[in-house]
């Protein structure tokens, strides 16, 4: 999920940063060398791309667009430290950069500060009262803390602006199904799979749902399409103890 949402925002940083090293004509060399870096993380070569992003930063060091861009790329190589530290100088560059907040807080999430991981995407959502996926952040957070109220509160306000995107209803069917809000975790599970057929992730959540609702022989057919996309190899074996106990052949 989060790849996607990154790529996007990355093709949308320049608005957020500028002028670029392209307004520049002594830069013109940085500019090759962030373009290629571009490339390689569009590519997904994160060691690249975050190379040349720094070997961008050296030639000059006043671009945002390219602290974000590393940021990003680092996020992406599990280094949260250095991607907050990224985010920070963005933000320093420019207070108003509402993706910097959001992705500083998705960073964050991931060293345990949960507080300053809110803090952030509410300061993003204060910039920009339309970034759903600010409020898809911490309805996750939300979630995550046991707090699922409140997170289907934050998934309706993400889906309400950014519709159409099959995470965030499947992740919302998750929070309902967490309430024991079983039909209405299966009215999101079903959109989620309309639009995302191919996520085995999908249909595991979908199995629960239907087992909590007492429909066991659907939910083995769930499993098993699970199994079939290749739950256990993205993730894990959890399904098998599932299937042992309510699939009974």
């Amino acid at each position: 999920m989060k790849n996607i949402l990154f790529i996007l925002t990355v093709l949308s940083a320049s608005i957020a940063c500028s002028p670029s090293f392209a307004d520049d004509a002594d830069n013109k060399d940085a500019e090759k060398i962030h373009l290629k870096g571009y490339k390689k993380h569009l590519n997904g070569n994160l060691k690249a791309a975050e190379k040349m992003y720094t070997e961008a930063l050296l030639m000059n060091a006043t671009s945002c667009e390219v602290y974000f861009k590393r940021g990003v790329v680092r996020y992406e190589s599990g280094k949260f430290q250095e991607a907050i530290s990224d985010f920070e100088k963005v933000i320093a560059m420019n207070p108003s950069h509402a993706e910097a907040y959001n992705y500083k807080g998705i960073a964050l999430l991931e060293t345990g500060d949960t507080a300053s991981a809110l803090k952030d995407h509410d300061r993003a959502i204060e910039l920009n009262p339309n970034y759903g996926d600010a409020y898809y952040q911490k309805g996750y957070i939300h979630m995550h803390m046991g707090e699922y109220e409140q997170a289907i509160k934050e998934y309706d306000k993400a889906i309400y602006l950014v519709p159409g995107q099959g995470y965030m209803h499947l992740n919302r069917s998750y929070a309902y199904y967490l309430n024991k809000k079983y039909h209405k975790a299966m009215h999101d599970i079903n959109i989620a799979q309309s639009i995302m057929s191919d996520n085995p992730y999908v249909y595991k959540i979908k199995a629960l749902t239907e087992i909590a609702m007492g429909n066991n022989h659907s939910a083995c057919e769930s499993m098993e399409e699970a199994d079939a996309l290749g739950y256990a190899e993205a993730y894990g074996n959890d399904l098998i103890e599932l299937s042992k106990k309510y699939c009974k052949k």
